[in-house]
């Protein structure tokens, strides 16, 4: 079985979940996301774990770091 956060293979993520964790970081709340996509909450949650698995992140920041949408100086 592959561990939680390796990168089983190597793909862009989705563009609903680059779209979710570009509200992540304006600082949403996954109730805010939601409500704003016209979307579960739970459906957001999906996507941020799905965004951590494949970027190999360890929290949601750190997904929308590794896809590029946060730089941290």
């Amino acid at each position: 079985m592959t561990p939680r956060y390796e990168r089983p293979y190597k793909r862009d993520i989705a563009p609903r979940e680059r779209e979710v964790l570009c509200l992540v970081a304006r600082g949403l709340r996954n109730k805010e996301i939601a409500r704003a996509l016209g979307i579960t909450e739970r459906t957001v949650e999906n996507h941020i774990e799905n965004a951590c698995i494949w970027l190999g992140a360890r929290s949601r920041l750190d997904a929308a770091v590794r896809a590029g949408i946060v730089r941290i100086a």
